[in-house]
């Protein structure tokens, strides 16, 4: 829809599925990856867990396409197995939800499990994984007013409380 000039700007997940061709971008969050789980099911009590171990288990992910469910399943070839699908979730409350249940282990941003939610055990991840949020706009210098705005402001607050930024070029009329 960016590269349409349906939107002026775009929060996406910067992954190598995702084509970028025509569109700058500037990361603004990078954050960790958990898998979560039931309470009482295989990660109770476990603070890590080897990617290579959830070879066999369900998991729940995101739809194919999808920038997570690419960092996962190119994590999971990279340990020489492809991921179990259990349940399929459109977003993160949901992938949370079914975790917790027991319907599969979900791959999570860390920050997630200490949101108020259904409960979950949690175990940090060997490899690490880690998604990165970034704003998205046309390469091409047309931007709108209020887009240059967010752009601005977002680089301002990003630098000022020291979170991971590294800026792309800004379109000609961001100067």
């Amino acid at each position: 829809a960016v590269r349409a000039g349906e939107l002026d700007l775009a929060v996406v997940i910067l992954a190598e599925a995702i084509d970028l061709s025509g569109l700058a971008v500037a990361p603004l969050l990078s954050e960790s990856l958990v898998v979560a789980g039931a309470p009482g099911g295989t990660l109770a009590g476990r603070a890590h867990v080897a990617l290579g171990d959830l070879r066999d288990e369900r998991l729940v992910m995101f739809p194919p396409g999808s920038a997570m469910r690419g960092i996962v399943a190119r994590a999971c070839a990279e340990q020489g197995f492809q991921p179990r699908v259990a349940v399929e979730a459109m977003g993160f409350t949901a992938a949370r939800a079914y975790a917790s249940r027991g319907l599969g282990l979900a791959f999570l941003p860390a920050s997630l499990p200490a949101e108020s939610g259904p409960p979950l055990a949690v175990a940090t991840l060997d490899p690490p994984l880690e998604r990165t949020s970034a704003l998205a706009w046309r390469d091409d210098g047309a931007l709108s007013p209020a887009a240059s705005q967010v752009l601005a402001l977002a680089r301002r607050r990003l630098t000022s409380t020291r979170a991971p930024f590294r800026p792309a070029p800004p379109p000609a009329s961001c100067a």
